[in-house]
């Protein structure tokens, strides 16, 4: 095994986070591009260069991660509320998930199914909430709010299976299935 490449000048990231594509048709490097806000770099190790850079949070990031094909990136920022989904190949924003209504958490893992279809999250208050991406569109995402979150997720309750993620601002509610 050999160095074929060194990314230089790479901002401070205690936590080594990093993710790379599992897929054969690109071999993609997702990290982190400031230690002072959410913003990703892509870099394209194949032909060992810089291909794009998405704002993905205000604040610096904690966790990502690549769908089986590459074309999706999950992130999510040391506040922990907000976790998004972009499109790799443009940045457009695809989904936006709530996974807590107050306190900021370490979020710890971000994993998609092998059908990109759901998304898990896990973090340090004993939870892991499972997103449903399929059939929720941007839009929904912007319109869904607090009272979807009291309709469909209580303690000790899952979700409606189709019901829509939520967004707002990094504070809010939360969406999808929460195992704990």
């Amino acid at each position: 095994m050999s160095v074929i490449h060194t990314i230089k000048e790479t901002p401070s990231n205690p936590q080594g986070l990093c993710a790379l594509t599992t897929g054969n048709d690109a071999s993609l490097l997702a990290y982190p591009g400031s230690d002072a806000n959410g913003l990703v770099q892509i870099f394209d190790c194949k032909n060992l260069r810089n291909l794009s850079t998405i704002t993905a949070h205000d604040n610096p990031l904690a966790a990502l991660a690549f769908d089986q094909n590459g074309q999706k990136l999950a992130t999510a920022s040391e506040k922990g509320t907000v976790i998004r989904v972009y499109a790799v190949a443009n940045g457009q924003r695809l989904f936006e998930f709530r996974r807590g209504v107050k306190r900021c958490v370490a979020i710890s893992s971000l994993s998609f199914s092998v059908d990109s279809l759901h998304l898990a999250v896990s973090s340090n208050t004993e939870t892991v909430h499972i997103f449903k991406l399929e059939g929720t569109q941007p839009a929904e995402v912007e319109s869904a709010g607090l009272f979807s979150y009291f309709n469909s997720v209580r303690p000790g309750r899952s979700a409606q299976p189709s019901a829509p993620a939520l967004s707002g601002g990094e504070g809010g509610s939360c969406g999808g299935v929460l195992v704990g």
